[in-house]
């Protein structure tokens, strides 16, 4: 019987949230398949930071009687440099590996890191009087394009393996992984609330505007709170200008993975 390892190691904001939720649903049907996604053990959904220490052994175990793995975790994305023991228990488990990205347009990456930013970090942002250490949009969005290095963190996680990484649009992950473990009859519909879904930018932009003009702490607080109410509401914020100067702001980026990864992330016209 053939192993194999299926590793989804992010991007984050990429439906990765979403990805997680189906498989935890659908342990028990899966495993009828021979397909394991392991118990992540926490409140969190993703279950692949288990590969930091793993073993060969623990490789083996890991697998059982079952002939595919699938693990996830966005952190991932930036981990390839710590993965070099992988190959190695990998080899002493008798499994193949494809590592596994999605991705998406730069210009939606950002909105949704905006968001996520408030989500985590919303008590400390009213406690300092400020939110995105009092950057506007359009710097929030200068300083990730200078953390976020999606090319270096490709290519750290290629030296992994030695097929091709399998790279995919964030909207093609249902596809995506039944081309490689199957069309398993499982459920892939996720609750929306659970799938993690962004807040509209503007909601994020008028809470960080309240907390820095002073606005009492309980009704930024209620602001906070309806603002996940509103998530699949018109988002003013996304405006055709700024999606394009962000998509601007990623072009070295968007050519650097075409050119080493033949892959288009670029956004629809």
């Amino acid at each position: 019987m053939t192993r194999h390892l299926i590793l989804h190691v992010g991007s984050p904001k990429c439906g990765s949230t979403y990805l997680q939720r189906v498989m935890v649903a659908n342990r028990a049907r899966l495993a009828e398949e021979g397909i394991v996604y392991p118990d992540p053990g926490t409140s969190h959904p993703g279950n692949g930071l288990r590969l930091l220490d793993i073993t060969g052994e623990g490789m083996d175990g890991m697998f059982g009687n079952a002939h595919t793995v699938i693990l996830s975790h966005e952190d991932l994305i930036s981990m390839g440099p710590r993965m070099g023991h992988l190959p190695e228990a990998c080899a002493a488990a008798q499994a193949a590996m494809t590592v596994l990205v999605f991705l998406r347009p730069f210009s939606e990456f950002i909105y949704g890191d905006y968001s996520q930013y408030m989500k985590q970090n919303f008590d400390r942002y009213l406690e300092e009087g400020r939110a995105y250490e009092g950057q506007s949009f359009e710097e929030f969005a200068v300083t990730r394009r200078s953390q976020v290095t999606p090319l270096a963190w490709l290519k750290a996680w290629q030296k992994t393996t030695p097929t091709p990484l399998r790279i995919a649009q964030h909207r093609q992950i249902r596809t995506t992984l039944e081309d490689l473990a199957g069309k398993v009859p499982i459920q892939w519909e996720v609750e929306t609330s659970r799938a993690n879904p962004s807040l509209r930018v503007a909601d994020c932009e008028d809470i960080a505007h309240a907390i820095a003009g002073g606005l009492p702490r309980s009704k930024i607080r209620d602001m906070f709170k309806l603002a996940f109410t509103k998530t699949g509401l018109s988002d003013h914020g996304k405006t055709m200008e700024r999606t394009k100067w962000l998509e601007a702001l990623f072009k070295v980026q968007n050519d650097n993975i075409r050119e080493v990864f033949q892959f288009e992330n670029l956004r629809a016209a």
